[in-house]
């Protein structure tokens, strides 16, 4: 090949790794819009809960909504996924994979109601009702949700995250607030918010709306195969619930409903991150699976060290800024959230960097594969919390949370070696990681003005560690302006 074949060669990669990070900003931004706002003012509302509500009442909220978030991925047996996987690849046939999912998910539902109706009639449990317009809620919204990101409407999705959150701050407010119906507002709020973002969602894009016909039950093959790509993923979803939200059972059986209330609240700041960070992993998937093009091994590496520099640089900042925000705004009965924040943002961190390498299974239709990791890092993650519990308290459900997502993410680095071709830079891992479980260990121990000691150097580590992407953000900033 003549040297000007290998710069045109060069060339051709290049800009393909231009169009590929602009397709990623551009997809972050869009997911930023919708969720970064929204989860900021529901974290800002946290302070609302803690004064309007008791521990105990919000424990047994907690319980419902992550109940709900147990049997999300049964109800609907992940058929989003598979409906985001073809639609996103195959625009022509769109019509077949929306029918089965939708025919599949009202099917199952259906199931829930009858099962609901019976359990209703035989026990005194009071919210019955409710538990049923949540759980039918968020399984419809994200199916929902899921086609957006599959006919490639990211605004909509954004926007129907906004509409979400927007019904549900405001039900609160009255709900809490003015009606005084505590947590049983909290839960009508809930319910309203999933199916007023569904419906912003279904009005907003006809390529996910679908009218059936008689052809509905003539899609067989159509239906088997998404079934076998969803099927492996109800495990997957299960293990990272058990990950995410088993802490709350295990809590509440040995400790009791008013810990639980105080472990809800400390999960609250790491779930902001997450959802950060969501954002991010999201545009990611969307990318990666969508990029028909081999040997971006070098290209995927490349990203993944820049994220996780930039994720465990976050952390460091959060850990002693959330302690701070805690004992500055929260009522007392609260305060000793603050003692158990610092390793639930170490296990966001590593639940992001298992999402990123997850869309490895996406890709490659290995869904069996995340199931499988997904399960080891449940089993770490119940082993260590039981053992623990007795002699660490909350801080067992902390530690096992960070355990467990550190096993997952370890394990499917391994596993999708052949998918992504990932080669991981040990060094800068090392080094911000190891500083970000010195921060966490410290956060446990240190009181208000070493924080704010750990806040700054937090901050200067920050600017130094990102100083590039700080840097090539301001050069953008001031392109625009000069446009």
């Amino acid at each position: 090949m003549g040297i000007d074949a290998v710069k045109r060669v060069k060339q051709v990669e290049d800009m393909q790794e231009k169009n590929k990070n602009r397709e990623l900003i551009s997809g972050t931004v869009i997911y930023a819009i919708g969720g970064f706002g929204t989860k900021i003012l529901s974290f800002l509302f946290v302070p609302l809960y803690t004064y309007y509500i008791l521990p105990a009442e919000m424990g047994v909220y907690d319980l419902i909504i992550t109940t709900v978030s147990l049997l999300t991925p049964v109800v609907t047996i992940q058929i989003g996924d598979a409906a985001y996987r073809w639609l996103i690849g195959e625009e022509g046939r769109r019509e077949d994979y929306l029918g089965v999912a939708y025919k599949l998910l009202f099917w199952h539902i259906a199931v829930i109601a009858i099962v609901l109706f019976v359990i209703e009639q035989f026990t005194e449990y009071p919210y019955v009702g409710y538990f049923f317009f949540i759980l039918t809620g968020s399984a419809v919204f994200n199916t929902v949700q899921k086609m957006l990101r599959g006919v490639k409407n990211q605004k909509l999705f954004a926007g129907s995250g906004i509409v979400y959150t927007a019904v549900f701050l405001a039900l609160n407010m009255i709900q809490i607030c003015f009606m005084g119906r505590g947590m049983e507002g909290m839960l009508l709020s809930s319910a309203a918010a999933y199916w007023a973002g569904t419906f912003a969602a279904l009005l907003g894009e006809k390529g996910v709306r679908y009218f059936p016909g008689k052809e509905l039950f003539c899609r067989r093959q159509i239906e088997k195969e998404m079934i076998r790509f969803a099927l492996p993923l109800i495990p997957n979803q299960l293990s990272w619930w058990v990950v995410n939200w088993s802490d709350r059972y295990i809590v509440k059986t040995f400790l009791g409903n008013e810990w639980n209330g105080i472990y809800s609240i400390s999960y609250k700041f790491p779930t902001v991150l997450q959802s950060v960070l969501s954002l991010f992993t999201n545009s990611w998937q969307d990318v990666s699976i969508a990029d028909k093009e081999e040997n971006q091994g070098s290209y995927y590496s490349q990203v993944f060290d820049q994220y996780s520099v930039l994720v465990f640089s976050l952390v460091l900042m959060a850990i002693p800024i959330s302690k701070l925000y805690v004992h500055l705004f929260m009522s007392k009965q609260y305060q000793a959230s603050a003692d158990y924040i610092a390793f639930l943002y170490l296990g966001s961190a590593f639940q992001s960097f298992a999402a990123y390498f997850g869309a490895g299974y996406l890709k490659s239709g290995n869904t069996r594969g995340a199931s499988m990791t997904s399960i080891y890092g449940a089993l770490v993650n119940i082993a260590v919390n039981l053992l623990l519990i007795h002699s660490w308290g909350l801080q067992a459900a902390a530690f096992s949370t960070f355990l467990g997502f550190l096993v997952m993410w370890i394990v499917r680095v391994k596993q999708t070696k052949k998918s992504l071709e990932i080669s991981l830079n040990y060094k800068r891992l090392g080094i911000y990681g190891g500083t970000a479980f010195a921060y966490a260990v410290l956060a446990c121990v240190s009181g208000t003005i070493p924080d704010i000691v750990m806040f700054i150097f937090a901050i200067m580590i920050f600017i130094f560690a990102n100083r590039e992407m700080i840097k090539g953000f301001g050069n953008m900033m001031k392109k625009r302006m000069k446009n």
